[in-house]
């Protein structure tokens, strides 16, 4: 098992202080010391949870010098002289002409404030050493041997919390959803631009057509050949005089008012010779017949657009091809709204 980092333990002892367990926090705090003893947050965390006040007092003095106004050292020396108002100037210096001070022998608390005594001058010199000032530095003690295992102990119960794991991606989803994305963007798309294409295409042609019709037509000379046809598809072709044999759609209107007038009366289903003058559009589109003989008459080709089913037939495909790009452009816009989410 790998060591914990000193930012997991540092968290640790956090977590610890936070439940008031200070003891097993001041541990763990000393075990960082053993090896980072210039280590800041665990400088702090001793200061704040060790129940012995020289250790404390050590804690802070180092963590003072590392980081002089790091908030949290401000709060501890506040909080010190808080509760020891003779602090509140700074430690008490050192006088080495009290009593005790040449009893109490080399290394003696000073009962002031706690601080070392240092050696009385030697004899014969009639002025004492000044003395030095202490300086500072963390010395890990000796803690009870289970503390260690005090703190191992502890580990399921105060470890900081793992990281939250994210939940496991579906893969196989995920490839179907983007297929199907990528699938519909390309209908969408077919669609929209299909749609588009037949709605423009068309409504060119019922426009050409209606603006040939409103035009005035070329008269031509010549001869009925034939006519025929079934329902509303009739077929007439004439022998036009200075030009080839030429073929026109009529409607079925056209071919009830024309049939008798060109009819042979003799033979039956045949037509008789004839002389029809044809007025023809710009498109070539039959518009009148005016028979000369054998009998006189006109018979005028009705429009039926171009499907031969009128006009309304006509533009309701120009409406087909607008709702099919509809449909395209709102499969496209949510295929790529997903794609974005």
């Amino acid at each position: 098992m790998a060591e914990e980092t000193t930012e997991v333990k540092l968290l640790r002892i956090e977590n610890m202080a936070n439940r008031g367990l200070k003891h097993a926090a001041a541990q763990l705090s000393r075990l960082i010391l053993e090896k980072e003893p210039k280590n800041f947050d665990a400088l702090v965390w001793l200061a704040r949870t060790t129940t012995q006040p020289d250790e404390a007092e050590k804690a802070l003095q180092l963590a003072a010098q590392l980081r002089p106004n790091d908030p949290a050292v401000q709060e501890l020396m506040a909080a010190r002289t808080s509760t020891n108002p003779n602090l509140a100037n700074g430690p008490v210096p050192i006088n080495p002409y009290v009593s005790n001070y040449a009893s109490a022998g080399a290394g003696a608390a000073n009962p002031v404030n706690g601080i070392p005594t240092y050696a009385p001058p030697p004899p014969g010199n009639n002025f004492p050493q000044a003395p030095v000032p202490p300086q500072w530095s963390y010395t890990p003690g000796n803690p009870p041997a289970s503390s260690y295992d005090y703190l191992q102990n502890l580990t399921s119960s105060v470890q900081a919390p793992p990281p939250p794991v994210a939940p496991p991606v579906n893969r196989t989803k995920s490839s179907s959803k983007g297929g199907l994305r990528v699938f519909g963007t390309i209908i969408g798309l077919l669609l929209l631009l299909g749609g588009v294409a037949l709605a423009v295409y068309w409504s060119l042609n019922v426009l050409d057509y209606n603006s040939d019709l409103s035009q005035p037509g070329s008269s031509l000379l010549g001869q009925i050949k034939t006519i025929e046809g079934t329902g509303s598809n009739w077929k007439l072709v004439a022998d036009v005089q200075g030009q080839p044999e030429r073929t026109f759609s009529i409607s079925e209107q056209m071919f009830k008012t024309l049939e008798p007038l060109i009819r042979d009366s003799q033979k039956k289903d045949a037509l008789a010779p004839n002389e029809v003058k044809l007025v023809v559009s710009p498109g070539g589109r039959l518009l009148t017949v005016n028979v000369v003989k054998p009998n006189t008459g006109t018979a005028t080709n009705t429009s039926s657009g171009l499907l031969g089913l009128g006009q309304i037939a006509d533009w309701s495909i120009t409406v087909g091809g607008v709702l099919l790009a509809l449909a395209g452009l709102l499969l496209l816009a949510r295929s790529l709204s997903r794609s974005r989410a």
